[in-house]
């Protein structure tokens, strides 16, 4: 386990549910990050693995919903909160940004 001090040099911000005293699903803790971050819901990405807790709160947010499925036998289920994007692993991120970017 990598510990906080390593990795919030690379951070702006970090965000807990324990601070934002909300958890997601619900809108307060995006609200929270978006506020951090300084930028509207729509210029945004939020990255998660959940269908459940991270992809309904930030499309309810305006958010561009990033879900991270690992999964090579099958495709996100489609009775779940449609995620905007599905990305495998973290460093397609770049990619995935650069094309809604442009």
């Amino acid at each position: 386990m990598v510990s906080l001090s390593k990795i919030k040099p690379y951070f702006d911000s970090i965000l807990s549910s324990e601070y934002a005293q909300s958890c997601k699903p619900d809108l307060q803790i995006f609200t929270e990050a978006v506020r951090r971050a300084d930028c509207a819901p729509q210029e945004a990405f939020f990255v998660g693995d959940s269908l459940q807790q991270d992809i309904p709160g930030a499309n309810a947010m305006g958010m561009h919903s990033v879900l991270i499925w690992d999964r090579t036998d099958s495709d996100p289920p489609l009775k779940e909160a449609m995620p905007r994007s599905v990305i495998q692993k973290i460093p397609e991120l770049l990619d995935l940004i650069q094309r809604v970017e442009s």
